[in-house]
């Protein structure tokens, strides 16, 4: 053999490789890795720090309430990879939220006047006046 094919032999092309980025064998795509448990729940404490800031914190809901909570944030940081397992857990976080009252958007159009109740208290004011 000669001298520059036993070099070669010697030398494997993953021992240093031409391009770094470039994927190799056994290696990780994502080097940081996943994110750990403690980052996950200080995710999680702080989405439902921002859901609840509106009325006085976490400090403010149920033991239940917090729990539903707890797992409806659980929910919004799963990776769902079909468009089906997205809606499902977008409507299944809704459906978490208006349980516990942070979105109910049906409690606001109850409280909004009719308009019929709307008309009677603009005639009522105009009777009042002396118009006719």
């Amino acid at each position: 053999m000669t001298q520059s094919a036993t070099q070669s032999l010697t030398q494997s092309p993953e021992a240093e490789p031409s391009k770094p980025w470039e994927y190799r064998r056994g290696q990780s795509g994502n080097p940081s890795g996943s994110l750990s448990r403690a980052a996950k729940l200080a995710r999680r404490d702080a989405i439902i720090a921002e859901w609840t800031k509106d009325i006085g914190g976490e400090a403010a809901l149920s033991a239940a309430e917090r729990d539903l909570l707890r797992k409806a944030a659980d929910l919004m940081q799963l990776r769902a990879t079909r468009a089906e397992d997205q809606v499902r857990i977008a409507n299944s976080v809704s459906k978490i939220l208006a349980q516990c009252g942070l979105v109910n958007r049906r409690d606001k159009r109850r409280n909004e006047e009719s308009f019929t109740e709307a008309l009677a208290r603009h005639k009522q004011a105009r009777d009042q006046a002396g118009q006719p």
